[in-house]
């Protein structure tokens, strides 16, 4: 079916309901806009199709070798790192690493992380690096993604330490983001701050009080400052008005 490798479920079933007829609809036949469990299962069904091994480990290995072996550039394919301890898989190319170059200093960086995930037949986290489209009206671009089964600050560190190399592979210097948004994990937001900003996480804080209080120096503010999401700012802050 198209949307395996061109749209989600979700987009294929509402394009396939949007040209089903009054009639169809209001008859309860739509046998041609399948489910999104269903189209959900097929597009699994067809990846695992690919996969060269059944077994999870060593498919993951075949492809980056083949990669390494086949994919031109300094930075060669988009499966840039396996971890064993703890499980998890680092993504990113030579392209989105260019985009993140080129918009990361003149606008927004996102790095997000989303939980409850599975990674095999464990739970994982989902960790993010996004920028915004340099074309208004265009959706978000992801420009690195990390899969684990750990969720601390060497974790992450690892992560955001392999895509600055890769920027310092091509460029020979790492960008400093202007604004650096993330949605408030400690692990992510300490980490940032010791890989990105080159600071440990007590002198930005204090750097941050010397200019909310008016003390700071010019070249204080001309460094990268790290912001927290509003809307996980307010679901927090919902949460502990509950608890309490």
């Amino acid at each position: 079916m198209p949307f395996v490798e061109h749209q989600l479920p979700r987009a294929y079933h509402l394009k396939c309901l949007s040209k089903l007829s009054e009639e169809e609809i209001e008859s309860g036949c739509r046998d041609w806009a399948p489910s999104k469990t269903v189209l959900k299962q097929i597009r699994y069904e067809a990846r695992k199709v690919l996969t060269p091994f059944e077994d999870e480990s060593i498919s993951l290995s075949e492809i980056h070798s083949q990669q390494q072996q086949y994919c031109r550039g300094m930075i060669k394919g988009t499966l840039q790192m396996i971890l064993s301890r703890p499980r998890g898989i680092n993504l990113f190319s030579e392209s989105t690493v260019r985009i993140y170059h080129s918009l990361a200093r003149i606008d927004i960086v996102y790095v997000d992380i989303t939980g409850g995930l599975l990674l095999g037949d464990k739970s994982c986290y989902a960790y993010e690096i996004v920028v915004r489209h340099p074309n208004q009206g265009n959706p978000p671009l992801g420009v690195a993604s990390y899969f684990a089964t750990s969720h601390n600050i060497p974790s992450v560190s690892c992560f955001l330490q392999s895509f600055c190399h890769a920027e310092s592979t091509l460029y020979r210097k790492r960008s400093l983001p202007k604004l650096l948004m993330c949605d408030g994990s400690t692990a992510l937001m300490n980490a940032i701050v010791l890989l990105m900003f080159k600071e440990t996480f007590k002198n930005y804080l204090h750097r941050c009080w010397l200019i909310v209080s008016g003390k700071c120096t010019s070249s204080f503010c001309e460094l990268p400052i790290l912001h927290l999401c509003a809307r996980h700012f307010m679901k927090n802050a919902k949460k502990l008005v509950k608890e309490r």
